[in-house]
């Protein structure tokens, strides 16, 4: 596992550990949904190509984890896997990528917290020594 869920007094934090930023961005999308349901239960019935833009590297996961909430939030989409390309350019970062997974159903998935948003609070996006860390915190 290259995500952890950590303990946070009124939300719920997750910690995710890449060798990369794209593996970092596709892993804290599945972190993300892992928190929601467990992950394994799910099925590729669905692939979504996602896209995000932003300043820096820090919003560009909120956005892009952001972007995979609205997903979950209008069409009940959760997902087991996922891939990213994040990229610098001249007007800021970039992340696009596909995920795969299928709608929320409550007989088959079972259910762990609802997650009304992503916050700024305590976020990062950092080398470490085993490549890239992000920390981030929703809210519940």
């Amino acid at each position: 596992m290259v995500y952890r869920q950590l303990e946070h007094t009124a939300d719920l934090a997750l910690e995710v550990v890449a060798p990369d930023l794209d593996r970092l961005f596709a892993e804290a999308l599945v972190g993300m949904c892992d928190c929601v349901t467990e992950t394994a239960t799910l099925s590729s019935r669905v692939r979504r190509r996602l896209e995000a833009a932003a300043e820096d590297r820090e919003r560009l996961l909120v956005e892009w984890l952001g972007e995979a909430l609205y997903l979950f939030e209008t069409e009940g989409l959760l997902f087991r896997s996922a891939t990213a390309s994040v990229s610098e350019g001249a007007l800021g970062w970039r992340v696009s990528g596909e995920a795969e997974g299928e709608a929320f159903a409550p007989r088959r998935h079972p259910w762990k917290v609802a997650i009304k948003g992503v916050t700024y609070h305590r976020l990062e996006v950092a080398p470490c020594p085993q490549g890239w860390r992000a920390r981030v915190v929703f809210d519940i």
